[in-house]
């Protein structure tokens, strides 16, 4: 972790979802005074043009996690994602790749 990335609490991307596409979203709790990070509660809303869900994950300490974001038909295409946490040591990654051609896509969340 980049000791110049600024403390947030919000984050954003996107995902694909079609055919053969499985999209993860990668969430990692750190910071560099690892005996003051505290876990992180995080509530993340994903939707389209039709339907919107909303999940929420806790990440430990000095850890992380995953989440799969396949809610959507293969039809819909795309996504947008949004994480709101409630501490400011997360950091979140996303990727959607395609299972049968090895087609791929990846962010840091914005």
């Amino acid at each position: 972790k980049s000791r110049v990335y600024p403390p947030k609490r919000s984050h954003w991307g996107a995902g694909v979802s079609k055919k053969n596409f499985i999209t993860k979203l990668f969430l990692r709790n750190m910071s560099h005074k690892p005996h003051e990070t505290k876990k992180i509660n995080c509530k993340i809303s994903i939707w389209n043009t039709g339907k919107k869900i909303t999940k929420s994950i806790t990440i430990k300490p000095e850890s992380c996690s995953t989440l799969d974001l396949n809610f959507f038909d293969d039809n819909d295409s795309f996504f947008s994602w949004k994480a709101i946490a409630d501490g400011n040591t997360l950091e979140v990654f996303w990727v959607s790749y395609n299972t049968k051609n090895g087609a791929i896509c990846a962010e840091h969340s914005f």
